[in-house]
């Protein structure tokens, strides 16, 4: 694992993020039953990973406005876990397991598996959905066995959303916020450097919020090695990449999108070839949430100060090869 440091304006060296292969997937509405045992089938998985590296849990409900409290984690407590999933789909709680806290971070982290159960008010009916967050070691990648196995499980759910692929990842006992974050993507063009936490309307409309964002589109907060996109979202493509490295499948009503056969770090300075990315994310377009949306949590980005305003440009365009040509990507 190697750190990303904080960057000269916080006035500290400190390291701030890692290197980490990140999944993420925000599920459509569905029932608390369906999602059990696919969520016992993901748990399930980790945990047999990971059993010697996971050292602390964190539950709460899912509605907490206070972080996450973490304690130590036992087979005991995994069982109970277990047994919330299976009985209760998770309904209207969160849990995170994660790694040791006796690295640079100084906080608990990789490996990570995050799961909560949200919900979405329509006509005065509450309907829940699912957000799944993983963060392993990027040497998951060499095999790919882990991330197959993954991949399978989540083809049984219908996502509305979700990316995957290497990224610089702070733990989230730091904080959700990433706008402090050091540019590393101008270098490492194919990393996803997303918040913990994202936005209901990203997903879905608001009206209420158009108080605050104006007239916007919601749809994929990101593009990854793999994305997958939803039906409503996926309505939006057009042609197929004809790029011979990008494969676009369909599990269900998502379709999936994957720009070669293993994530890269797109490291402009060694010269890696982002040709599959580039193509991946021009098809991907049209499914993306509206950019003045997106941009606000772009990393390195902050509204008040002209040259993180356009760091935060540079991050949505960092599949074009330059930081200040324009796009609609």
């Amino acid at each position: 694992m190697e750190y990303l440091q904080s960057d000269s304006s916080t006035g500290s060296e400190q390291p701030i993020a890692a290197t980490a292969l990140r999944i993420t997937a925000f599920t459509e509405m569905m029932s608390s039953a369906d999602f059990a045992p696919i969520g016992v089938e993901l748990l399930d998985l980790f945990t047999a990973r990971y059993d010697a590296d996971i050292r602390f849990i964190g539950q709460q409900k899912s509605l907490a406005t206070k972080g996450m409290p973490y304690t130590s984690c036992s087979q005991q407590k995994l069982n109970t876990l277990r047994n919330k999933i299976e009985s209760t789909g998770l309904s209207g709680h969160s849990f995170r397991l994660c790694g040791t806290d006796e690295t640079p971070l100084k906080a608990q982290f990789l490996p990570m598996l995050h799961m909560t159960c949200s919900g979405r008010v329509v006509d005065d009916v509450e309907y829940p959905f699912y957000h799944i967050d993983l963060a392993v070691a990027p040497s998951e990648a060499t095999d790919m066995s882990f991330l197959s196995e993954v991949d399978r499980i989540l083809r049984c759910l219908p996502i509305r959303a979700g990316f995957e692929g290497y990224s610089f990842a702070k733990p989230p006992a730091h904080g959700n916020s990433i706008s402090r974050l050091p540019p590393a993507f101008l270098r490492f063009r194919t990393v996803t450097i997303a918040d913990w936490l994202m936005p209901l309307e990203m997903l879905y409309h608001s009206k209420s919020a158009e108080f605050y964002l104006g007239k916007y589109t919601p749809g994929l907060p990101d593009v990854g090695w793999r994305t997958r996109v939803g039906g409503e979202f996926a309505a939006r493509l057009g042609k197929r990449p004809d790029h011979p490295a990008v494969r676009v499948e369909q599990a269900g009503e998502t379709k999936i999108v994957t720009a070669g056969d293993a994530p890269i770090w797109g490291d402009i300075n060694a010269g890696d070839d982002i040709s599959a990315y580039r193509a991946a994310a021009a098809y991907l377009a049209p499914a993306m949430a509206s950019r003045h949306v997106r941009i606000k949590r772009a990393p390195s980005y902050d509204a008040h100060d002209a040259q993180r305003r356009e760091l935060g440009e540079a991050y949505l365009d960092r599949f074009l090869g330059t930081a200040t040509q324009g796009s609609t990507i």
